[in-house]
């Protein structure tokens, strides 16, 4: 009986957090397609390095600075998605 409580209070837990709250929501899906961004725009400059004339140390220093670059573009939003999934797990877990 105590378990059917339990998953009964998951579930509408789980019921606010996510379908209640659209704000959030879209706050998730904003966060993702930013760090997609930053993901395809990693590839196209690997591409275009790859196709790019020249000595390799050359383009192994310039894929080093790239590299640099994509880890500190990514940085936020990666901050943004743990600051996010904390709040799941703090929606989903408040009401127990």
């Amino acid at each position: 009986m105590m378990e059917n409580v339990l998953t009964h209070r998951i579930i509408a837990a789980a019921a606010q957090a996510f379908w209640c709250q659209d704000d959030f929501l879209h706050e998730i899906q904003i966060t993702l397609a930013a760090l997609a961004d930053v993901e395809y725009r990693r590839e196209k400059d690997r591409e275009r390095l790859k196709q790019r004339f020249g000595p390799d140390a050359v383009k192994h220093r310039l894929w080093v600075e790239r590299e640099s670059r994509y880890q500190a573009d990514r940085e936020p939003y990666l901050r943004k998605l743990e600051q996010l999934r904390r709040r799941i797990r703090s929606d989903l877990f408040s009401g127990l």
